[in-house]
């Protein structure tokens, strides 16, 4: 075991990289397992070896300077970086940091993906980790076409027209016998248009069975059957949920064969099957074809139609196996220091839900998976549970009237208790409450405010095909009066491409603004989507102490909107 210097700018395989001391001549053998490595300032490595079978290198540094050193992996090449337990990677001081890459051209500053075809791997064995305080990071992978696949059991092609579908009596013939009454179901169409007052997306359960025809409820009871107002037209199907739990094989309505980042290969076929009521099973990937997916155990509970497999692997994945329940990933040491931009794959691959995804810091745009980790970002007095973030910013700083940091994301069934979300922001908390309900409710969201100058806000990414109609009950409490209109609870659905929190002469598509009042009340947002791009719903609101309360009703078609 030595110490290696990357003195000259080059591939890590290149020998004239390389140099047995500080400041000596290239020309001495690339890092060798166990080796320590130090890339000089003002020099760029790209890595372009695999390291795998290594146990790994000790500490690798990245040094600062007026001209920083860079290790990079770009286009044409893959690389494998590893990293034995007790050694991290690390940057130092100086006027800038030291900077780790991935992106297309390995030039500090483009934004361009890593292809698909290149992988881009950092393995952080046991306690290892990337020390971040002095690193300047921007990570870049390929994006999938598809990020997660719809799932289900059996479906039932039809075509709608006046000979199927009976807008008077409210029924549709399949022809064939239909889902036993009580079946939870789901109806799409990808040619034509679904017969009106039917959405995608939406849990309805089979009623009134005659024959080969049913109708459909919003809830299970005759008395929600919904009103079938055109015959709609094309190719419908209805589909019910997957209920074998002695298979690994699942049906999908959604083709991936063609899309290359969903892959079988061992280390980039991650994924996670999520139900609609929380219910979140880590799997990989071992056989894909154009309507069924074969996974690596049984499906393990019984799924609602619908429910997705979420692709987690990316072709850039920084990796570890540690145990620890606190151990961090990335660790950025303390909430002032700045972040990066991690458009990748962080996961922990131990057995159990293990450490932190990112560990402090602000500044970070997290644009990829973070997963397997007991708290996907976390910072001191904030938690998360295994957070998958999709497209998502997280403290962001702002310019306008509300700059500051936001966090965009949500723990997902936090410690392991279903339907609670969990948000925060410099604004305040947002957690899980079962005292404070709206009528035949059994939960809400409790806004704790903390500063009046930040909003304090929880949103979701909605998914809806074009051409549908969003429709999404609302609530809101207060806990007291005499609020002023930026104190109240604001419902809005926002396009993300002209969010008025990032200019605000843009507008919410929908906006419902809670009366000064301490008692509940509701609204209905509604919404009539012109293309496939996804909206989010935001709840927010400015104060400097004090609560409110609300909810919102996703399953308030029996399933309702993708939140994502």
């Amino acid at each position: 075991m030595s110490n290696k210097y990357a003195v000259q700018s080059g591939l890590w395989s290149a020998i004239a990289v390389w140099s047995d001391t500080d400041g000596g001549a290239g020309g001495a053998a690339v890092p060798a397992d166990g080796d320590a490595v130090f890339i000089s300032a003002g020099v760029n490595v790209q890595m372009d070896v695999d390291l795998s079978a290594y146990a790994g290198l000790q500490t690798v540094t990245i040094r600062g300077g007026d001209t920083p050193g860079m290790l990079y992996y770009k286009a044409g090449a893959s690389g494998y970086l590893k990293i034995r337990t007790g050694y991290n990677l690390v940057g130092t001081s100086g006027a800038n940091k030291g900077r780790l890459l991935v992106n297309s051209d390995g030039v500090w500053g483009n934004t361009g993906e890593l292809a698909y075809a290149n992988k881009a791997i950092i393995d952080l064995q046991g306690t290892a980790k990337i020390d971040a305080q002095y690193l300047g990071i921007a990570l870049y992978c390929a994006q999938p076409t598809y990020k997660s696949v719809r799932t289900y059991g059996t479906k039932y092609d039809f075509t709608a027209s006046e000979l199927t579908v009976d807008i008077v009596n409210n029924t549709i013939d399949l022809g064939t016998a239909p889902p036993a009454a009580g079946t939870a179901v789901m109806i799409t169409t990808s040619i034509g248009t679904l017969p009106g007052g039917l959405l995608e997306d939406t849990i309805y359960y089979v009623r009134a069975v005659s024959g080969n025809t049913c109708k459909l409820a919003e809830y299970n009871s005759d008395s929600c059957i919904v009103d079938i107002t055109s015959v709609g037209s094309g190719t419908c199907t209805l589909f019910t949920g997957h209920t074998n739990t002695a298979t690994t094989t699942i049906k999908v309505l959604d083709d991936v064969t063609g899309d290359s980042c969903w892959s079988t290969t061992t280390g980039h076929n991650r994924v996670v099957l999520v139900n609609y009521n929380n219910d979140i099973q880590r799997l990989q990937l071992s056989n894909i074809t154009s309507s069924e997916i074969t996974l690596s155990a049984n499906v393990d509970s019984v799924q609602n139609p619908g429910a997705r497999i979420w692709l987690i692997s990316r072709n850039v994945s920084i990796r570890s196996n540690g145990t620890s329940s606190s151990q961090p990933i990335i660790d950025y040491s303390s909430a002032a220091t700045s972040g990066g931009t991690f458009q990748c794959e962080i996961v922990n691959t131990a057995a159990t839900l293990s450490g932190y995804g990112i560990n402090s810091g602000s500044g970070h745009t997290v644009s990829g998976i973070v997963s397997g980790c007991n708290n996907g970002i976390f910072r001191a007095g904030f938690t998360g549970y295994d957070m998958i973030l999709l497209n998502n910013t997280v403290d962001v700083v702002y310019s306008g009237i509300d700059s500051g940091p936001l966090l965009r994301g949500r723990s997902f069934k936090h410690c392991g208790i279903a339907n609670d979300t969990r948000a925060w922001s410099a604004g305040g908390t947002i957690t899980h409450e079962t005292s404070e309900v709206p009528s035949g409710k059994t939960y809400s969201h409790k806004l704790t405010f903390v500063d009046g100058g930040y909003l304090n806000v929880m949103e979701w990414e909605i998914t809806r095909p074009s051409g549908l109609r969003i429709m999404i009950p609302v609530w809101a409490r207060h806990d007291g009066t005499g609020l002023s209109e930026a104190q109240r609870i604001h419902w809005q659905i926002i396009d993300p491409k002209n969010d008025p929190l990032i200019n605000p002469a843009n507008a919410a598509l929908v906006e419902w603004i809670a009366a000064d009042s301490v008692d509940w009340q509701n609204s209905i947002l509604q919404y009539y989507k012109t293309d496939d791009t996804p909206v989010l719903l935001r709840v927010s609101a400015k104060r400097a102490s004090g609560n409110a309360y609300v909810l919102e009703q996703s399953g308030a078609r029996g399933g309702g909107i993708v939140f994502r």
